[in-house]
């Protein structure tokens, strides 16, 4: 299976699952009050709107690339109705949901007003109070604004609840007699919430003009340990490994994360042709020799490789 094949095929059960999802919160939040439904609906909006689902296909990559052959799945498919594929596909749309969390806060915190082409929640709801005609900045009612950053709150709130019910449904639909790598699958997603945040008040602070870490280690735990280390690791515990192979995703997770933001950098124009090409080589033999030592099978060496490849190479 090569890289294109393989993420549309986990985009489109994710998106599948996650639309049953959505009605399904959709009607529990009808039945509280007609008016909590802007909520799910903004949630399911954004989530919904792009994304190509790479923290998902990296859980999926990460359980297959050490799922035991004696489990009787194929390494390199996506089957969707075999043992352990419920696990996998509720941790994947819970950390699909927690990115929607985490984008939701970022936007309020950056003031952007826009995201994935179109107006970020909390704009979104602000255009909802100008809308409404009522006199929201008089009579001691909150301004347009105020209102759209505290609904956005709300529904930052709300996506990483929901983050967290499909997390437990993974880690509670296991093997019981497997305890301690059921455990191991709630350990690495409460790391990844803790980093994701921690990481995210030193950028704060930085932008603040205030004491702070460094650029690099600001972007090791907002990019690289939860946008790759953490996912391959979560679906690898829920296969069933052990902590050294583990620990042989972080070289990996690292580099790619590294990867990416070089990336970035070189598309918004912060680094040069010449530097890239330079940086990108090196990474890229950290990447080689971080992917042999993870001992996945040929096909899941092949998307590892392919995927580092994808992160130095794609174009937005």
């Amino acid at each position: 299976m090569d890289l294109t094949t393989a993420l549309h095929d986990v985009k489109k059960n994710v998106d599948h699952e996650l639309q049953d999802f959505f009605t399904t919160k959709h009607s529990e939040a009808k039945n509280i009050h007609p008016q909590t439904i802007h909520l799910v609906d903004q949630i399911a909006d954004l989530t919904s709107r792009g994304g190509k689902r790479t923290r998902a296909f990296l859980v999926w990559l990460g359980h297959q690339s050490v799922i035991p052959a004696h489990a009787g799945i194929q390494r390199n498919t996506w089957i969707p109705d075999r043992v352990g594929d419920d696990n996998v596909l509720s941790a994947m749309m819970g950390i699909e949901l927690f990115q929607s969390f985490a984008l939701i806060h970022d936007d309020i915190i950056d003031e952007d007003a826009m995201r994935r082409g179109s107006p970020t929640v909390h704009e979104k709801f602000k255009q909802v109070a100008l809308d409404s005609g009522n006199p929201l900045d008089s009579r001691n009612r909150m301004g347009s604004s105020r209102f759209g950053e505290s609904m956005a709150i709300l529904a930052g709130d709300l996506a990483l609840a929901w983050a967290d019910e499909l997390m437990n449904r993974a880690v509670n639909s296991g093997n019981p007699k497997d305890s301690r790598n059921w455990s191991s699958v709630w350990v690495n997603y409460q790391k990844m919430k803790q980093e994701v945040i921690l990481g995210q008040s030193l950028d704060v602070l930085a932008s603040a003009g205030l004491p702070s870490a460094d650029r690099a280690t600001i972007n090791r735990y907002k990019t690289a340990w939860y946008s790759v280390v953490r996912p391959l690791q979560i679906g690898a515990s829920i296969a069933g490994s052990d902590e050294k192979t583990l620990e042989s995703f972080v070289p990996y997770g690292l580099a790619v994360g590294e990867a990416y933001q070089l990336r970035d950098d070189f598309l918004d124009g912060e680094v040069g042709e010449d530097a890239f090409r330079t940086q990108a080589k090196k990474l890229g033999k950290q990447t080689a020799q971080a992917t042999q030592a993870i001992h996945a099978s040929v096909g899941m060496g092949a998307l590892l490789t392919d995927f580092a490849s994808f992160a130095l190479n794609r174009q937005a």
